[in-house]
């Protein structure tokens, strides 16, 4: 798996290991859409059915979304408060 402009001469070697290769009618799938360990058989896994154009196998929370969530929550409570006392 490899993407990118090469040119000409170039050869790209991959990351680490090569991914799994996959049988006809099935797809090739990235398992984390934000993280690359740099081993392309850790990064990405088999699907067992075509999966064209859709997104990775599973994802990874990101908490900083729900902390800033809950900060603006706390705030706004925190000025409801404030205008009725």
């Amino acid at each position: 798996v490899g993407y990118g402009a090469f040119d000409p001469g170039e050869v790209f070697a991959g990351e680490g290991a090569a991914a799994p290769d996959v049988a006809a009618g099935s797809s090739l799938a990235r398992v984390f859409a934000d993280l690359d360990t740099n081993d392309n058989a850790t990064d990405f896994r088999p699907s067992a059915s075509p999966t064209p154009g859709s997104g990775p196998l599973s994802s990874i929370p990101e908490p900083a979304s729900g902390g800033l969530l809950a900060l603006g929550l706390a705030g706004l409570a925190f000025l409801g408060r404030r205008k009725t006392a």
